[in-house]
């Protein structure tokens, strides 16, 4: 289903508002860009509102070839020429035949999970990122054992000598590196303390403590928690800055930052999905819950509220081990609950063709069970249509008199255009979904030790991005052959490494001002050459051993630290704007 955008804008009423921003302020965001995507954007923006007459912009032409490519970690000063990555032939600004002929692009995010360690501050309640761990009298932490917990993930039990530690994420004034006095409160009875270098200044009365956070990068803080009384437990501890909306679920500063795409993916808010856990209507994490980072994860009332504060679409993946009642049940929140002008993304599980995921392997168990096929791959994908069907008829029936209101999607490989026309021919499968999805990653993996050679943004980079979007070309001839909807689930950059040892390397890439014009360059491809919604992996996220996923490495990190945040704003900003909702 196609939501109901806003009344599109007329040519020249957009050339009009691009011009409005006058040549002072345009030629302003490319020196605030600091690199060849802010150049590439302002050319064409310049380039529509002047009817395509490039000749009436000779006089720029100096200022952006006169900048110069930098070395992997170079100084942001030794910015990259135009021609430092192949450009796309940019199309002027919107045209009514582009807009007849494909969706309007659209920007959404996924979400990473808002741990306690993760760079990114989501809930009010600074504690509900953080699971439950367990200082023995002897030993080292470990998991909090469920026995000692209720319903709502609350303390019901500790041995003498036994310490409970429950994280305190750092609060976004941290992570912008400042200060900030914060309170906890709780009901019931315990020892509470404090440990930490960013805890100080630590109060503690009978029901709450104080504290001053330290600023400490991503640190977190933890509560001590000991000398329990049984009989009255502490309970519903809530921490949040000292001068916070004590009833606000989420941080304002989240819900702005959010607010800007035009959908919300919660893959990995919704922890059964790549765990592959059963989950049940009746065991699900409540809203009352002590902690999100339970079985199944952040609870659907929040993740529709979070849609419904920034009037962003939400993207649910409904847990493969999901019982039919819990299926039913989230289809009804969601129709009962969510902003009637927002349209809900529904999808089952994750990458069900990827081996590395559990539910691969039981796809093909219950596929060979079942006689699907008789090759490895075709018994996957049929197995995962056929669940998908299943799923989807729930939810069709549940919107059966909104029917608008959901958008269905199958997922498949990008890479792999055959396994998209393998699952969309098991049976009626394209006509229980609405979107087929990809996810058109241009990828790299560097061998342990090996590092980037001179062509790598130049040529490697960009001949992987022109293969994807090759392969994402075909699937969308799939999806077009069907009546259905070409649409990413996730997308981005896919580098990977061999060993810790090279992450230092890893992040000089990540941090290079060419990432952020590979960004440019592979938006305005897909904005041009397909259109519709791109799912980008993901908004925040510290770089690791195991990739370097967020746009942003913490939440508020400055945008000429992340070139890859900054091609995203800057184009949203001279693309989006007004189509995306944003």
């Amino acid at each position: 289903m196609i939501r109901n955008e806003k009344l599109q804008r007329s040519p020249g009423r957009r050339a009009m508002r691009m011009a409005a921003l006058g040549s002072t302020s345009a030629i302003g965001s490319v020196i605030i860009a600091s690199s060849a995507s802010g150049a590439i954007l302002f050319l064409t923006i310049m380039s529509s509102v002047l009817g395509g007459n490039t000749s009436a912009i000779k006089w720029l032409k100096p200022i952006f070839t006169a900048l110069s490519f930098g070395t992997v970690g170079a100084s942001q000063s030794t910015a990259p020429t135009l021609s430092a990555v192949p450009q796309t032939p940019v199309k002027s600004a919107v045209t009514e035949t582009s807009i007849a002929s494909a969706q309007k692009m659209k920007l959404g995010v996924n979400l990473d999970f808002p741990s306690e360690w993760g760079g990114v501050r989501a809930f009010s309640n600074l504690t509900l990122q953080s699971g439950w761990r367990l200082a023995p009298a002897n030993g080292s932490w470990i998991s909090l054992p469920s026995d000692k917990l209720d319903r709502n993930q609350n303390l019901i039990s500790l041995e003498a000598g036994e310490i409970a530690v429950k994280g305190i994420a750092p609060p976004t004034s941290a992570l912008l590196g400042r200060t900030v006095d914060i309170i906890c409160r709780w009901q019931g009875k315990a020892r509470v303390r404090t440990q930490g270098q960013t805890a100080q200044n630590t109060r503690v009365g009978a029901n709450s403590l104080t504290f001053t956070f330290m600023p400490s990068g991503v640190s977190g803080a933890v509560l001590m928690i000991s000398d329990l009384d049984s009989a009255n437990p502490i309970r519903n501890i809530d921490c949040r800055e000292a001068d916070a909306d004590p009833n606000a679920v989420y941080d304002p500063a989240f819900v702005n930052e959010v607010s800007h795409y035009n959908t919300l993916r919660f893959i990995k808010w919704q922890i059964a999905v790549e765990s592959n856990a059963p989950v049940s209507w009746a065991n699900r994490t409540l809203p009352t819950s002590d902690s999100y980072v339970t079985a199944d994860g952040v609870p659907i009332e929040q993740m529709v509220l979070l849609a419904n504060l920034s009037k962003a679409n939400p993207w649910f993946c409904i847990p493969w081990n999901a019982d039919e009642e819990y299926i039913h049940k989230f289809a009804e929140y969601v129709r009962d609950n969510l902003d009637p002008a927002l349209i809900a993304y529904v999808e089952l599980s994750n990458e069900v063709w990827n081996g590395g995921y559990a539910v691969h392997h039981q796809a093909l168990a219950e596929g060979t069970a079942r006689n699907l096929a008789s090759d490895y791959g075709t018994i996957i994908n049929y197995r995962y249509a056929q669940r998908t069907g299943e799923v989807m008829d729930v939810w069709k029936a549940v919107f059966a008199s909104n029917p608008e209101r959901i958008v269905r999607v199958i997922a498949t490989q990008n890479a792999v255009p055959w396994g998209a026309a393998s699952t969309l021919s098991y049976k009626d499968t394209p006509s229980k979904v609405d979107a087929l999805a990809t996810a058109p990653y241009f990828d790299y993996s560097f061998a342990t030790g090996e590092k980037p050679g001179a062509d790598f943004f130049s040529r490697v980079l960009v001949d992987q991005m022109d293969l994807r979007l090759s392969n994402s070309a075909e699937n969308k001839k799939i999806a077009t052959s069907y009546g259905l909807r070409f649409i990413t689930y996730e997308a981005g950059q896919h580098l990977t490494i061999g060993s810790k040892d090279d992450v230092s390397m890893l992040t000089q890439i990540q941090r290079d001002p060419r990432m952020g014009n590979l960004y440019t360059r592979y938006l305005m491809k897909w904005k041009n050459e397909f259109g519709d919604l791109m799912m980008l992996f993901s908004a925040w996220g510290p770089i690791g051993q195991y990739g370097a996923w967020g746009m942003q490495e913490y939440f508020g990190q400055p945008l000429k630290d992340a070139p890859k945040a900054q091609a995203v704003d800057l184009f949203r900003q001279s693309y989006l704007l007004e189509d995306n909702g944003s």
